[in-house]
């Protein structure tokens, strides 16, 4: 009788044994399924992110292949992103173009970086963030390479009941690299096959 309860006991005992084990091998296979879905999903993320900025550098350089080479109605181009941002000509303080720098490139094209530093006063966060927004996607040529933001000096505190957001003057550097193809360029040789040059 006794042998018999200590077989069934140690039956029992194995086949918990045997189940804590399934349990724990269950356990631990379902975390690294997902510890491995954790991983794919935010490798996904990551591919998406590249294929996009991927995308936006390539639009970018077919923008500055096509940008002219005059940068004299920048101020024009500025006043309309303001008007698009419900803002008024006036907040343009400067716009300065620097002169052209020609830079290396390959023979038959020339390339050229422009610079032009530009300053917009009394802007709140808000306004000048839709202005670098609509400046982006208006001027994509253009590419805004620094910002420097300092308080705007009240003339006196706003009244009661007044918009009392902190106002802005901010400088901004934009930067454009334009190339244009050398027409004026000779040709390169041909070489006959058969021994002579053309």
């Amino acid at each position: 009788m006794n042998k018999s309860r200590l077989g069934a006991s140690a039956v029992i005992l194995l086949v918990a044994i045997i189940a804590l084990g399934g349990v724990t091998a269950l356990f631990l296979s379902a975390s690294g399924y997902l510890a491995a879905r954790r991983e794919r999903i935010a490798a996904a993320e990551s591919l998406a992110l590249r294929q996009a900025q991927a995308v936006e550098l390539a639009s970018l350089r077919r923008a500055t292949a096509t940008l002219p080479r005059s940068s004299g109605d920048l101020t024009s181009r500025m006043t309309a992103v303001l008007g698009s941002c419900g803002l008024p000509s006036a907040t343009i303080a400067s716009v300065l173009p620097e002169p052209p720098v020609e830079l290396a490139s390959q023979r038959g094209v020339t390339r050229t970086r422009q610079v032009a530093r530009v300053s917009l006063e009394k802007l709140t966060l808000p306004a000048l963030g839709r202005v670098l927004d609509t400046w982006r996607a208006a001027e994509p040529a253009w590419a805004i390479t620094a910002i420097d933001l300092a308080a705007a000096q009240a003339a006196k505190p706003p009244a009661p009941g007044e918009d009392r957001q902190l106002r802005l003057r901010a400088n901004l550097t934009l930067e454009a690299v334009f190339s244009e193809t050398d027409t004026k360029a000779s040709p390169p040789k041909r070489v006959d096959l058969m021994g002579g040059g053309t």
